[in-house]
């Protein structure tokens, strides 16, 4: 019998719950991108349903927030302890991310369900009671679903729900004016009738950036 682990990414499992610990006011999408089955470590599932516990609950699953939850769960060593649910942050760089673990996630776990497919079928090719090519039937379309999850598909469009936008936090820099009217990495546009001002406005933006000058105040 071999003993080798099934196949599992533990770098994949930790960044993808890093990214969610990371953008906590994102959880809500992130999270309908995963499942439980997606985890191998216990450690790694302890965590996830814990932050499924604190979206239900309508809680920001922030690591302050998830740290006391589990700890009020009495499961803070099934979780690993303290010391790795901070380190989970460190397991990513960006919640940015996420997007490139989830493949990475549903693929190992199509490859588990795989292998324990393999190993039911094997019990079942002993049992001769059982008409052969019923079980080749129904094993093929379970193997069929399992490749058919593995495969994330693209998520051409970003639905936010009302509470994800209220409650969603610019990070540092990202608004340049008003409240989203100007903001990093996006396109304005500036209307209006012709000579009322756009273009001397706009070159006002422009030198108050670079003075860091106030600009209509």
């Amino acid at each position: 019998m071999s003993d080798r682990l099934p196949p599992y990414s533990d770098e994949a499992e930790r960044a993808a719950l890093g990214c969610i610990l990371l953008a906590p006011e994102k959880a809500g999408r992130l999270l309908s991108k995963l499942c439980l089955s997606d985890f191998y470590d216990a450690r790694n599932q302890t965590v996830f349903k814990a932050i499924l516990k604190l979206w239900a609950q309508r809680q920001v699953p922030d690591l302050l927030a998830l740290t006391q939850y589990i700890k009020d769960q009495n499961q803070l060593q099934d979780a690993g302890q303290t010391e790795y649910l901070s380190a989970l942050l460190d397991a990513t760089p960006s919640a940015a991310n996420f997007d490139y673990y989830v493949p990475i996630l549903k693929d190992k776990a199509a490859r588990r369900n795989l292998l324990r497919l393999s190993g039911q079928a094997a019990e079942l090719a002993h049992d001769e009671t059982l008409d052969a090519r019923e079980l080749t039937r129904e094993f093929t379309e379970f193997a069929e679903r399992i490749t058919a999850r593995s495969s994330e598909p693209k998520d051409w469009v970003k639905f936010h729900s009302p509470s994800e936008c209220r409650n969603f936090v610019p990070s540092a820099g990202h608004l340049f004016v008003g409240d989203c009217h100007i903001a990093r990495g996006n396109v304005t546009v500036i209307a209006g009738a012709p000579g009322i001002g756009k273009s001397r406005a706009l070159t006002g933006l422009a030198s108050a950036g670079a003075t860091e000058a106030d600009w209509f105040g």
